[in-house]
């Protein structure tokens, strides 16, 4: 955006040099937007890395509204990272440093605090692949940009292009993921036999015998699962231990059994994908610029749901009542 802002105010050379306005106006010209352009691009790069290496284990299930509006399941992939910025700061530039250099006489190392981060929603995917494109899709991103930035740093014509481009290509790749997820079905909905698995906790006896989100829960104690409700009821059938029939993500059977102790999750920690006429559901948040912006300018009941919207128009209506 100063890159853009830098280029509408070089056509007034003489306009606002006076008082703050003024300031401001004069710091944004003599800003270097090639080497802010080349920061972004090595942020962007670092956050791709990190995506790729960690988004999958950030992943957080949820229940979602489908597109036909049945509930599914679904992933969010979120993650903050904060990243050290090192700085180069020449110590005889008009401000003597408060440190004793670290690199001698005339130059010194300045940290500053940077937070990167990125956020996805999924229904049509696993996260670990959804992470692997995101990544994927981040890290051409940044070299382009880094090639345009480092070009208008030998050209500044080019400024102007590589400004918009930061801005036109990041959204774009907000609203290409956005679209993807439309363009595919859902993955997290129940078979006709059997019930689909949508996360394991950490830690819990379904990790330790190996589930993976994606698989299929056929058989607990020879009962076929066709309810969610049957997995606790399969389970309670033999209170100290269990046999489970799995279908892996590739369709072949896998048998797995384990011991049941005191103080175990009463699902084994298996998170089953919800069922297609569920009542709670989380919002898929926005994730572009342009959305988030659209929803911090809407109207905040627009976004409730219906039984919430219900609920509040009650709780106002034994309000107004009681007053009465």
């Amino acid at each position: 955006m100063l890159g853009i802002i830098q280029f509408v105010i070089s056509f007034f050379p003489d306009a606002l040099d006076s008082g703050t306005v003024g300031n401001i106006n004069i710091a944004i010209r003599e800003m270097d937007i090639p080497a802010l352009l080349v920061l972004a691009a090595l942020l962007h790069m670092a956050e791709a890395l990190l995506a790729r290496r960690q988004g999958a284990k950030l992943a957080t299930p949820l229940f979602l509204k489908g597109k036909r509006g049945m509930v599914v399941g679904g992933y969010q992939l979120q993650a903050f990272w904060p990243l050290p910025l090192f700085l180069l700061l020449p110590s005889g530039a008009g401000t003597d440093l408060p440190w004793h250099s670290l690199l001698g006489g005339s130059l010194g190392i300045v940290s500053l605090p940077v937070i990167i981060g990125f956020s996805e929603m999924t229904q049509g995917m696993l996260p670990g692949r959804k992470a692997a494109r995101t990544a994927g899709r981040l890290l051409i991103y940044s070299i382009v940009l880094l090639g345009l930035s480092l070009l208008a740093a030998w050209w500044s014509p080019l400024t102007l292009v590589a400004a918009l481009a930061a801005i036109v290509l990041h959204e774009g790749l907000s609203w290409y993921s956005a679209l993807e997820e439309r363009s595919i079905s859902p993955i997290f909905v129940h078979p006709p036999r059997g019930r689909k698995v949508l996360a394991v906790l950490p830690g819990s006896p379904g990790q330790e015998l190996g589930i993976l989100p994606g698989e299929i829960l056929l058989k607990v104690n020879g009962v076929l699962l066709t309810d969610a409700a049957q997995l606790h009821e399969a389970l309670r059938m033999n209170p100290a231990f269990c046999k489970l029939e799995v279908l892996n993500r590739e369709g072949e059977s896998k048998y797995l059994q384990s011991p049941i102790y005191d103080g175990d999750h009463h699902q084994l920690g298996i998170i089953l994908v919800p069922e297609t006429d569920g009542m709670i559901t989380a919002e898929a948040k926005p994730s572009s610029i342009y959305s988030i912006i659209g929803m911090k300018t809407g109207i905040r009941s627009r976004n409730l749901p219906d039984g919430q919207l219900k609920r509040k128009k009650t709780t106002e209506a034994k309000q107004e009542s009681a007053e009465g």
